[in-house]
């Protein structure tokens, strides 16, 4: 039956009784609804947009996420239940224009993209990821089609403009010419990022870099005229699942002025390599004096 459901004590109820029942949110200044969009996950702020008002006052009420998780299957880590999440796949998905909006009135302090497919979705994706204000930006990719596509030059350029800390899993398409300006963006201010780390780059690309900014990396020595500190650790090699084929790599850092340079020393391996902008002096002597650092000779050209 359509009709309404007749009370226990048989009395049928008002109508204007049965009103106050629900909240008559519309009511209230838009200030305060905006507010309370701001204690609301994003999918529920999606879901919140269920007339003309609402919809505008989610657009323009800017808010911050803690930690974000985009891919295109559930997570398979217990240790993720706290993140919020957004997945685009075939069976179940956010529409790109979710994510649209997102960006233009979220700030998220750390996001982890990790698509596995080339499609027209993904691509799209991993676009609108530019528009983002983030602090912490985790991108990683399986399928190699995927990041020859999206992980160029361009898009690193594009991405020290829209966080602070950005690690690559995949970009062996990347030049020395692109890190090059995102080194000297960090030093000249032009560039929002104050961390860059990526794996699986070609020690030839390592190489280069550092020969761009007057620095020559030769049979395990650095070679240059320039004002620079050179140190070297030891650190157990994550790449050798043998307990007993386990040994440690040298890791060598170079500091330049307040920019520290880090790149892995074994020719076997592709190198992990990593940029960061000391933004004090104190900053800057903490990581020179740390106790497992060697210092090691410079030489002149």
């Amino acid at each position: 039956s359509l009709s309404r459901p007749i009370p226990p004590n048989g009395r049928k109820r008002k109508f204007s009784e049965e009103i106050r029942d629900y909240f008559p949110i519309l009511a209230l200044p838009t200030e305060l609804i905006s507010h309370t969009f701001s204690f609301l996950s994003m999918e529920d702020r999606m879901r919140a947009r269920v007339n003309k008002k609402l919809n505008i006052i989610e657009l323009e009420s800017k808010y911050y996420v803690n930690r974000v998780l985009i891919q295109d299957r559930p997570p398979v880590v217990d240790w993720y239940y706290s993140w919020q999440q957004m997945i685009f796949s075939d069976e179940e998905s956010y529409p790109a224009e979710s994510l649209r909006r997102i960006a233009q009135n979220a700030s998220i302090g750390y996001l982890q993209v990790h698509l596995r497919h080339s499609t027209e979705l993904n691509r799209e994706v991993y676009n609108l990821i530019k528009e983002l204000d983030i602090v912490n930006l985790d991108l990683r990719m399986e399928e190699e089609d995927l990041a020859n596509e999206v992980m160029v030059d361009s898009y690193l350029l594009d991405l020290m403009k829209s966080c602070k800390t950005l690690f690559l899993c995949e970009c062996e398409n990347i030049t020395a010419e692109a890190i090059h300006q995102v080194y000297k963006g960090m030093i000249d201010g032009s560039s929002k990022l104050r961390k860059f780390s990526s794996i699986l780059f070609s020690r030839e690309t390592c190489v280069s870099f550092l020969k761009l900014i007057g620095i020559i990396y030769r049979d395990e020595r650095f070679f240059t005229n320039r004002d620079i500190e050179a140190f070297e650790y030891k650190e157990e090699d994550d790449l050798d699942d043998s307990l007993t084929n386990s040994h440690k790599q040298t890791i060598r850092l170079i500091f330049d002025g307040f920019i520290e340079i880090t790149v892995f020393k074994e020719a076997s391996y592709n190198n992990c390599f990593h940029l960061k902008l000391h933004e004090s002096r104190a900053s800057l002597e903490k990581a020179k004096n740390d106790e497992e650092l060697v210092r090691i000779e410079v030489n002149s050209t």
